[in-house]
């Protein structure tokens, strides 16, 4: 799994002591803790089907669609805003696309912000450097008001932070596989590369600073763990770039090791634990800022110290903590300099992994949700006001009044044309 689906098994399995939970998803395999909770493929379908019975709904995307289905049922709807979608679709254009597709694909992701945000009855995003930007934009678009404010000054009610979690159970393991598989030598300090190796990622400079220094190469093995995740072939460019570069260099299966299969997420802790280092960089660009980097969290699961770029709001915690240390995004001699002395230093590692484990232990799944258990339990005893009502019909409107030319361009007119089905439906629901 990939963070979003991550984040969606383990949100419905900690809420699961709480509330019975149905997980909507499309499957490709066996769902951890799917005994906790009701689990519904929707490969078949659309997951908005699933609604009916529900009380709430909390959703990483929606559409008009949805907001249909909850207003008629009679359910509440939460936007989880943790990925900073917009400004990942705009590292994939400026990656991927022509400039003949950029602005459509920019209106069509503003457009479905817009109204997914507007139409939301609560949100949770992943930081409070996160919520920041999310209510930025709340009050962009008329979501706060005064009564609201009178209400909870805080605005906690309306938009709160839900930062990934790490199970409860420390991370065991029979048998160590990563050394195993890859040939790695049990003297190597490993630096574990845990995650996807996306074009807004940076991870060539890792393969640059072995290059840069001898006793890296000889004292340490780089290993990019799950460099072609399912279903994501838009990586491929970039790993391509890595690799032919490593083996340029001449380290290609000697201290630069690559990982091609996406390891199951119940086997992980049997690399995590064979790695003394995990290691995370990118440039210095906005989705960084605002982003949540979820490897991060498997690193400190693993009680490893990690070794990142500056920028995100993981960098901060990590260095605050002792459990990381960050550098500038784009400083090959600072990285170099980093990863030289931490290899060389038993002392610093050990005492780096103390404060990861801590900081593990503080961050559990149980912990990270109650601040939407909260809102679910607000939103289910709370009537839904005359006034939020006519919001939602407001913005459901907006998708109708986008140009012809702008909705063609941004393959939005189904979209749109549902939206007029949802102010129909709207009119018509059940009044809660």
């Amino acid at each position: 799994m990939t963070g979003p689906a991550i984040r969606a098994v383990e949100i419905a399995r900690a809420l699961s002591a709480e509330f019975r939970v149905t997980l909507a998803a499309p499957l490709v395999g066996p769902v951890p803790g799917s005994g906790l909770f009701t689990v519904r493929d929707t490969r078949s379908g659309a997951w908005e089907a699933e609604i009916a019975g529900h009380d709430v709904v909390v959703a990483q995307a929606f559409g008009p669609a949805a907001v249909h289905r909850c207003r008629v049922v009679g359910a509440r709807l939460i936007r989880d805003a943790y990925d900073p979608v917009v400004l990942e679709s705009l590292e994939r254009q400026r990656a991927y696309r022509g400039p003949a597709s950029r602005g459509s694909n920019s209106v069509m992701s503003a457009s479905e912000l817009r109204f997914s945000m507007s139409t939301a009855d609560g949100v949770i995003c992943a930081s409070e450097r996160q919520r920041d930007l999310w209510m930025g934009f709340l009050m962009a678009i008329g979501r706060l008001d005064a009564e609201q404010y009178r209400r909870d000054p805080s605005l906690r009610a309306l938009i709160d932070v839900v930062p990934f979690g790490l199970p409860f159970e420390p991370p065991t393991a029979e048998t160590l596989l990563l050394r195993e598989r890859l040939g790695i030598s049990s003297e190597a300090c490993v630096l574990l590369w845990a995650g996807g190796m996306w074009d807004w990622f940076d991870p060539l400079i890792l393969v640059e600073a072995i290059a840069s220094s001898a006793r890296l190469q000889e004292r340490a093995s780089l290993v990019f763990m799950g460099a072609q995740p399912p279903g994501a072939g838009f990586s491929a460019t970039n790993v391509n770039k890595i690799r032919q570069r490593a083996a340029e260099l001449g380290l290609l299966g000697a201290s630069v090791h690559f990982l091609d299969e996406w390891v199951p997420y119940h086997e992980r802790a049997a690399y995590l634990l064979d790695a003394n280092i995990g290691v995370s960089t990118h440039g210095d660009t906005a989705e960084a800022r605002y982003s949540y980097r979820t490897r991060m969290l498997d690193y400190v699961w693993a009680g490893l110290p990690v070794v990142c770029s500056e920028g995100d709001s993981w960098a901060d915690l990590l260095t605050g903590s002792g459990a990381g240390f960050a550098v500038p995004p784009g400083d090959l001699e600072a990285l170099t300099g980093m990863l030289t002395h931490l290899v060389a230093s038993r002392d610093l590692l050990e005492h780096a992994t103390a404060a990861s484990r801590s900081l593990a232990a503080a961050s559990t799944w149980d912990r990270a949700v109650e601040p939407l258990a909260a809102m679910i339990r607000r939103l289910t005893t709370e009537t839904l006001t005359p006034a939020r009502r006519g919001a939602v019909v407001s913005y459901a409107r907006h998708w109708s009044t986008m140009t012809i030319s702008e909705l063609r361009g941004a393959g939005g007119l189904a979209v749109a044309a549902r939206a007029g089905r949802v102010l129909a439906a709207w009119r018509d629901a059940p009044r809660r």
